[in-house]
């Protein structure tokens, strides 16, 4: 038996700690800061703003507007049945699939900027040796620095297979911990959103990235060798 929207964005049921708390999330817990009503010393209840103008949140929290809107018309379809249900109905619920598409892009806009730091942070640690040992080449063949850069991007590939594993794991660890710092899982959890489905980006980000590295390990590094072994050996 699924349930209903108005028990799942009942806040009453929260931890006095979590409902009092200044830092209540920003997804949509920091969003409702100013908006939580206190009532005789009992657990506080989160009074949902009129509009979307009424929440401090960050300009890049789609779905706020989303969850938001839909509750003000009551149109919100927060339902995820437990028991011996499909992993597809366990995943999805009753969610508006539009909302997922929403919340993936959401997180992986929250992984992308750390990823891009990383990747360039390894692969400037990876590439030290390398661009230390092509400069002793090419100063020993008398070549400019034109000649440098062209072995280095012939390195390029090889460089990166090793770079992108250290790039996902950092940049989801990055956005993990920023989401659970703002309080972002517990907000997601709050309106109905399972861990288990948060996820999913995560693992989707991790596997496109392994396609990239395998894709470059078996069709670009071996071509890249070549040229490197016939031009400059």
């Amino acid at each position: 038996m699924s349930r209903s929207p108005s028990r799942l964005l009942n806040f009453s049921g929260l931890p006095r700690a979590f409902a009092s708390s200044k830092t209540f999330g920003t997804l949509p817990g920091k969003i409702a800061r100013g908006a939580i009503a206190r009532s005789s010393g009992a657990p506080t209840a989160l009074r949902w703003p009129s509009s979307v103008r009424e929440l401090p949140s960050r300009k890049a929290s789609i779905p706020v507007r989303h969850f938001f809107g839909r509750v003000s018309t009551g149109k919100a379809k927060i339902s995820f049945p437990a028991g011996n249900s499909s992993w597809k109905t366990k995943a999805c619920g009753s969610y508006d699939l539009r909302v997922f598409r929403e919340i993936d892009r959401y997180i992986l806009r929250e992984v992308l900027p750390p990823f891009g730091v990383a990747l360039l942070a390894f692969l400037a640690f990876i590439s030290l040796q390398v661009v230390i040992y092509l400069s002793e080449l090419v100063l020993s063949r008398g070549a400019g620095v034109g000649e440098l850069f062209r072995l280095l991007g012939l390195k390029l590939p090889s460089l990166l297979t090793l770079a992108i594993p250290g790039g996902v794991l950092l940049a989801i660890f990055w956005a993990l911990g920023r989401l659970a710092q703002a309080r972002e899982l517990l907000a997601f959890q709050a309106v109905g959103y399972p861990l288990r489905r948060i996820a999913m980006p995560f693992v989707a980000f991790g596997a496109a990235m392994s396609l990239v590295s395998f894709g470059l390990g078996e069709f670009v590094v071996p071509h890249c060798e070549e040229l490197y072994q016939r031009q400059y050996l």
